[in-house]
């Protein structure tokens, strides 16, 4: 039981860096998106 004490904070951790690098991914992703994006508009509206 001793281990499991020890165990668990570090899990607890563990799942609350992967959930925000997880969430740091795709705010970046989704940012790189949207960018991506209003570029492509942007030029669309300075050719046309």
């Amino acid at each position: 039981m001793k281990l499991l004490h020890v165990v668990l904070p570090v899990l607890k951790i563990d799942i609350w860096i992967v959930l925000f690098s997880l969430l740091y991914l795709s705010y970046a992703f989704y940012e790189s998106i949207v960018a991506f994006v209003a570029e492509s508009i942007f030029a669309l509206w300075f050719y046309v």
